[in-house]
């Protein structure tokens, strides 16, 4: 099968997801506007197209215009057999305009729940995407919802996140006697990392033995910085930047509860990763957390953006964590049969095939 991804090249999903169907024995492209370099995968990178002076909705245009066609004589080229687009609001909007079927869609999150609330220009962009699309996968209930809302055929749709590579994420019940809390989300205003840290400043002079880490960066790391220094609670909060995903499961080892304040989200891979690796999670009383527990998760749900009630949830979990190493446990069993990467991926590749049929 002759594979072509359209996305960016340069995201870790992408590429273990093009060596996933590479060393399957597939022949597999990726076209993308940002460099990389895949094993086992061919990478066509095309112009950003960026004016040197940014005129709004002309500049745009230029870019989608300029990049379709690109796409489209590339398509020519490889002559794939399946084309696959990551991100409705991106590549996927791209992949309407090259007229190739089948086309498959993946929407993983932002895509669906962030960005339409944004303008009327991307909400058109995702309607468009899922329209021209032949086949839709997405992670969670709350956006088959969304894209539903947004005018996907639901036949066309089928819930699955592709997972995470279990071997990667060793389950661990004993943790290091200091108390780590463990956030992993980009430091961008989306995610709410402020909702964590006030939390913590409000639990920190009562409990001077937890600690918090946070893993990972973005343009709100400065002001999160400055917060956590003037709240006085410098010793127990680590920066940790950017970390190499192969290195991120040390923090998992060592943090005894995840933590995330993301008001909305998909099904997140961080969110999955804690469960395999036995960290416990407390996270935001949305509809996809709602669906997590449906599912037979054990997580500690609070209150969407209040730093009051997620205090509170801390402090009940670290107060009785031999509660919850039962809990962990079957977290752990679920990951093994919901979100094991190389089975899901398997799903995807019987997708694929069905389409091509």
């Amino acid at each position: 099968m002759k594979l072509c991804i359209l996305s960016d090249a340069s995201s870790l999903h992408i590429v273990e997801w093009a060596q996933f169907f590479a060393q399957q024995g597939h022949d597999v492209s990726v076209i993308s506007d940002n460099p990389a370099d895949i094993a086992g995968a061919t990478v066509h990178l095309i112009p950003k197209y960026e004016y040197t002076i940014h005129i709004p909705v002309i500049s745009a245009a230029y870019q989608i215009i300029r990049k379709a066609i690109d796409i489209r004589h590339l398509l020519r080229t490889i002559q794939p057999d399946i084309l696959h687009s990551h991100y409705a609001n991106i590549y996927g909007y791209l992949a309407s305009y090259t007229g190739f079927h089948p086309h498959i869609l993946t929407c993983h999150g932002s895509d669906l729940l962030f960005h339409p609330e944004r303008s009327r220009i991307e909400k058109y962009f995702i309607k468009r995407a899922l329209h021209h699309a032949d086949k839709i996968t997405l992670p969670s209930e709350e956006m088959y919802r969304k894209a539903v809302e947004y005018g996907a055929d639901p036949i066309k749709i089928t819930k699955i996140q592709y997972g995470i590579n279990i071997k990667e994420f060793p389950f661990t019940i004993n943790k290091p006697k200091k108390i780590h809390l463990l956030s992993t989300r980009m430091l961008t205003t989306r995610y709410k990392t402020e909702i964590i840290i006030e939390a913590f400043s409000l639990i920190h002079n009562k409990y001077p033995g937890l600690f918090l880490d946070i893993v990972g960066d973005g343009p709100e790391r400065s002001r999160l910085e400055q917060i956590v220094a003037d709240k006085k609670i410098r010793k127990n909060v680590n920066f940790w930047g950017t970390v190499d995903h192969s290195q991120i499961n040390k923090f998992y080892q060592q943090a005894t509860v995840y933590i995330t304040a993301s008001p909305t989200d998909g099904l997140s891979i961080s969110l999955l990763e804690a469960f395999a690796s036995g960290v416990f999670p407390i996270i935001p009383d949305n509809q996809s957390n709602r669906n997590v527990l449906e599912m037979g998760f054990k997580v500690t749900l609070y209150q969407v953006n209040s730093p009051v009630d997620l205090a509170e949830k801390i402090i009940k979990v670290t107060e009785n964590l031999p509660e919850i190493g039962p809990l962990i446990k079957t977290n752990r069993q679920l990951i093994e049969e919901l979100f094991d990467r190389s089975k899901n991926l398997s799903r995807i590749e019987t997708l694929y095939k069905d389409l091509i049929r």
